[in-house]
């Protein structure tokens, strides 16, 4: 599957064999290794994140959604654009897919993966 990721084209089909590889670690129950590979591919888009965050790094993210809702509403929410960023887009299909093995091995790593998925919507638009 590495070598997959070395004829990648570009970033897309970077992301594309970072979230197939995800998923293959995690249905093999090798949540640290499917950790390694998204991290891995986040790092590209300098978000460069310990599979072991501390609950502080977390927490800025968290706080980081609440700076940038500001004072909008739901409806001004559900009004946004939908994302069509392609970076944007296979960097959140990344995190998609980190979800379920980052809740397996560290609750701050899983909280930082969904808080950053939002903060990305609420950026970039509906995804």
């Amino acid at each position: 599957m590495n070598v997959l990721s070395t004829r990648a084209a570009n970033m897309l089909e970077r992301a594309t064999v970072a979230c197939l590889r995800v998923d293959l670690y995690t249905s093999l129950d090798q949540s640290s290794r499917a950790i390694a590979v998204g991290l891995d591919y986040l790092r590209i888009w300098a978000i460069d994140w310990s599979p072991h965050p501390t609950e502080e790094v977390a927490r800025r993210e968290y706080e980081r959604i609440w700076s940038q809702l500001g004072s909008r509403t739901i409806e001004d929410l559900i009004e946004l654009p939908l994302m069509s960023d392609p970076s944007s887009l296979a960097t959140l299909d990344v995190l998609t897919k980190l979800g379920p093995p980052s809740l397996q091995t560290d609750a701050n790593l899983f909280s930082l993966v969904i808080c950053r998925a939002v903060n990305l919507s609420l950026e970039g638009g509906n995804w």
